[in-house]
C-alpha cells in the first residue's frame, strides 16, 4: 500500500507543479497584454480583451478538464473502494467545472467573430445573461457545493 500511496503523491505533486506553472504564465501573459492594451486604448480593446479572455477561459476548462481526469482516474487505479463510492461525484463536479468556462470563451468568440449572434445578443440580452450566470456562475457553485470539491467527512 505505501508504494501506491507514494506513486500517487508524486503524480499529484507533478500536476499541482504543472497546474500552478500554467496559471502562473498565464497571469503574466494576461496581465502584458491587458497593459499593452489599455495604453492603446480605442475601440479595437473591446475586441483585442475578447481574444484574450476567449484564451483564458478555454485554458482554464482545459486546466480543470485534465486535472479532473487525472484525479479520477488516479483515484480509481489507487483506491478503488473511495472510487467505487464517489467516482460519479467527482466526474460531475469536473464537468461542471470545466463546461461553463468552455461556454464563457465560447461566448465571447461569437460575440467577437459572428454579426448575427452579436445582433441577437443584443436583442435578448436579459434571456442572455440570465442564462450565462446559471450556467457559467451558479452552475459550478453548485456543483462544488453538491460535491467533493470542498472536502470529505464521515
Amino acid at each position: 500500500m505505501a508504494v501506491k500511496e507514494r506513486k500517487y503523491t508524486v503524480a499529484n505533486h507533478l500536476l499541482n507543479i504543472i497546474t500552478y506553472l500554467t496559471i502562473f504564465v498565464l497571469q503574466i501573459v494576461f496581465w502584458v497584454n491587458t497593459s499593452v492594451a489599455c495604453k492603446n486604448y480605442n475601440s479595437v480593446i473591446k475586441f483585442y480583451m475578447t481574444d484574450v479572455f476567449t484564451w483564458l477561459f478555454s485554458i482554464l476548462g482545459t486546466i480543470f478538464l485534465i486535472s479532473g481526469i487525472s484525479m479520477a482516474i488516479t483515484l480509481r487505479k489507487y483506491y478503488v473502494d473511495f472510487y467505487q463510492e464517489f467516482g460519479s461525484l467527482i466526474w460531475v463536479a469536473t464537468f461542471c467545472l470545466s463546461i461553463p468556462l468552455y461556454m464563457r470563451g465560447l461566448n465571447l468568440y461569437l460575440y467577437k467573430n459572428s454579426d448575427n449572434y452579436l445582433d441577437y445578443y443584443t436583442d435578448h440580452f436579459a434571456a442572455f445573461n440570465a442564462g450565462y450566470v446559471l450556467f457559467s456562475s451558479i452552475l459550478p457553485v453548485v456543483a462544488q457545493m453538491g460535491t467533493l470539491i470542498f472536502g470529505f467527512k464521515h
